[in-house]
C-alpha cells in the first residue's frame, strides 16, 4: 500500500460504509507513516465508539512491528491529540490514546500515562493507563521513579481497576 492508495483511501473514507471503513482502518493502521498516523488519530477524536475500538485494536495490533521511528512519530501525533482531547473533556478518546502509547511501548509514554492514574481522571481511562504501564513495565522500560508513584496507588479502594493492575506492575 503506497501513500497514493492511502491518499485515496483517506478521501473515500468519510463516504463510506461502517464495513468498508473497518477494512480502511485496517489497511491504514498496518502501513506506517505520518500521514495514516494523522489521519487515525485524528479519527479518535470524532468517530463512534464501536469504529475506534475496532482502529485502536488495529493499530495495536500493527504497531508491535513498527519500527522505532516510526513508533516515535505515532507517539508524538499522540501527544499533540491528547491536548485537544484534554481540551474538549473527551474522555473516550483519552482512552483509546492511553492504549496506543501502551501498545507503542516507549518509556517516554511512561510520564503521560502515569498522570492518568491520578485518582482525579474516570475509572476507565486510569485503568486503561495502568494496563498500558504494564505492558511497558513488562519490556523492562520502567524506572525506580515510577514504581514509587506506582506504590501509592495500592492504598486505593478499588481493587479490581487499580489496585489488581498495580499489583501486576509490580510483580
Amino acid at each position: 500500500l503506497g501513500s497514493v492508495s492511502s491518499q485515496i483511501i483517506q478521501k473515500q473514507y468519510k463516504e463510506a460504509d461502517p464495513v468498508l471503513k473497518q477494512s480502511f482502518l485496517t489497511l491504514l493502521a498496518r502501513v506506517p507513516n505520518r500521514s495514516n498516523f494523522q489521519f487515525l488519530t485524528n479519527l479518535v477524536l470524532v468517530e463512534p465508539r464501536e469504529l475506534l475500538i475496532h482502529m485502536t485494536n488495529e493499530c495495536l495490533f500493527a504497531s508491535k512491528s513498527y519500527p522505532d521511528k516510526d513508533k516515535k512519530v505515532f507517539e508524538a501525533l499522540i501527544r499533540e491529540h491528547i491536548r485537544i482531547a484534554e481540551k474538549h473533556k473527551n474522555e473516550r478518546a483519552l482512552v483509546s490514546y492511553a492504549i496506543l502509547l501502551g501498545g507503542l511501548g516507549l518509556k517516554s509514554s511512561l510520564s503521560i500515562l502515569m498522570r492518568y492514574t491520578e485518582s482525579k481522571y474516570a475509572v476507565e481511562l486510569r485503568r486503561h493507563a495502568l494496563i498500558s504501564v504494564a505492558k511497558i513495565a513488562q519490556a523492562g522500560k520502567i524506572d525506580e521513579s515510577f514504581q514509587k508513584s506506582l506504590l501509592t496507588l495500592l492504598a486505593e479502594a478499588d481493587f479490581p481497576n487499580i489496585v489488581q493492575n498495580v499489583l501486576a506492575i509490580m510483580e
